[in-house]
């Protein structure tokens, strides 16, 4: 996860607030071409308790393994989530493919100015 502040001002993060979801496969009999449907299957929080704020220009990255019990069938989608103390939020998400086992997938999110 990675995290930057493009803008000028210092956004406060609110706790406990911002969070790292995975979503799995959920498979369909449809004959058709269709979106594939996901479940989500668990929600971690993002941010690390000493990550209050960030300052114009500022990073935060962090890396985090997450064990699946079961295996993926085709693959499945991260979202991360960051909320603001004054409700603005932003959103990215990531498809990881069932064949990425060893590959690093790289999940960020740009700040943009409060104001």
């Amino acid at each position: 996860m990675r995290v930057k502040n493009v803008g000028q001002s210092v956004i406060e993060f609110a706790p406990k607030a911002s969070s790292l979801k995975l979503f799995g496969y959920a498979s369909s009999s449809s004959s058709e071409i269709v979106t594939v449907g996901n479940k989500k299957l668990t929600q971690f929080e993002a941010l690390d308790e000493n990550d209050r704020y960030i300052e114009p220009n500022e990073i935060i990255d962090e890396t985090r393994f997450i064990f699946l019990p079961n295996p993926v069938e085709l693959g499945f989608r991260l979202e991360l989530e960051i909320i603001s103390l004054k409700t603005y939020t932003w959103r990215t998400s990531s498809i990881v493919e069932e064949s990425s086992a060893n590959a690093i997938i790289a999940t960020s999110i740009t700040a943009v100015e409060e104001g």
